[in-house]
Order: C-alpha cells, then structure tokens, then sequence
C-alpha cells in the first residue's frame, strides 16, 4: 500500500493539571455528656440605671393605658408618663426612661 500523504495535525499538549492536597480530616467530635456552663447571672430587675422592660399598652386619641393602670399622655409615638419622663411607642409596646 503506498503512505497515506493526509496531513497530520500537530500533536498538542494536554491540558496543565495543578494537583493540590485536600486538608486533613477534622477531629472526630467527642459524643459523651459534658454539662453546660452555668448560665451567666442576669441582672435584677430593679436595678438602677437599667431602665425597665417593655410593656403592652392600649391606646387611644388621647394616649395609652399601661397594663399597671397608667396613663400616658400623647399622640403618635412619643408620650409622657405621670412623673413626666418620655416614653417611646414601637407598635404595641412602649418602652419609658
């Protein structure tokens, strides 16, 4: 048979391959009991400087009735207790200093 005269393509190089070690495997987690911490101590509720927590109020046109029995005198967001000390409303609670 006579040589086959087609021309080749010029052989090309494959691809680079950059192999790269995953890390090694994370410590097997320990599954025995271990008790909690104790819980951090929690501040009293009546301690000073710390204003107290938010309560629900009922409200109106010519302000909102705390579930004590207050009054506070305002419209809108922003009202007065009995002693005069601002109160803020954000929706159904209101938080005073």
């Amino acid at each position: 048979r006579a040589p086959d005269r087609r021309k080749l393509a010029p052989r090309r190089h494959g691809a680079r391959q950059d192999i790269v070690t995953m890390p090694p495997p994370a410590p097997p987690v320990d599954t025995h009991f271990r008790p909690s911490p104790p819980p951090a101590p929690q501040p009293s509720p009546l301690s000073p400087g710390v204003p107290p927590p938010p309560m629900p109020a009922l409200c109106d046109a010519s302000g909102c009735a705390t579930p004590s029995g207050q009054h506070l005198n305002g419209q809108g967001n922003t009202m007065l207790d009995p002693a005069g000390h601002a109160c803020v409303r954000n929706g159904p609670v209101i938080q005073c200093n």
